[in-house]
């Protein structure tokens, strides 16, 4: 059962990868295939292909960017350090993508529960901050209470971790969350141009 989905075919997404990324670069040689894989390193690194390096191009980094929660709340980098130092190395042409916030909820997942709970107390204290016990329903700038040093400190600390960095779109005019909208989609508000 594949998500609820009775009689799902059964696939080996590896094989997949390769065929996709196979194709990909016979049709356009400067594509590139994000992935959003959120499992622990070494599990996202066969996602890349292993050795090969021949399936993903890129995968979001959330073992990173959960690890930079912490670091916020804490203004300590040491989590941040030790996440780096557990990155598998990858093969030339693949990279990491290192990102603050995405399309969903800042999932804390990976850190363990008093680490969960001091990141919500700093950055979504009030339950409707929060989704589905794990993450954070909002923006950056909110959660950082429009502090324009916090949030180019974030920002600067993004651009300067190896790997690619991903902004999500309106992080770029410090755009805020609607909490009004339900659930992941608070922070997938029409752009504020």
């Amino acid at each position: 059962e594949l998500d609820g989905i009775q009689n799902a075919p059964d696939l080996d997404p590896h094989g997949f990868l390769r065929d996709l990324r196979a194709f990909i670069s016979r049709r356009c040689g400067d594509a590139m295939l994000l992935g959003e894989v959120n499992l622990e390193p070494a599990d996202v690194r066969r996602f890349y292909g292993d050795e090969d390096g021949d399936e993903l191009h890129m995968c979001l980094n959330f073992n990173l960017n959960q690890a930079m929660a912490l670091a916020i709340v804490r203004e300590d980098v040491g989590r941040l350090i030790h996440s780096l130092r557990g990155l598998p190395k990858l093969a030339q042409d693949d990279q990491w993508a290192n990102f603050v916030r995405n399309h969903d909820e800042w999932s804390l997942d990976k850190l363990t529960e008093a680490e969960r709970q001091e990141v919500f107390a700093a950055l979504g204290p009030k339950p409707e901050m929060q989704l589905f016990g794990r993450g954070l329903r909002r923006r950056l700038p909110t959660m950082l209470a429009n502090d324009q040093a916090r949030i180019r400190m974030v920002y600067s600390l993004t651009f300067a971790l190896p790997g690619a960095p991903v902004l999500f779109y309106g992080e770029e005019i410090g755009m805020a969350e609607n909490l009004a909208i339900a659930g992941r989609a608070s922070v997938r508000s029409p752009m504020q141009w």
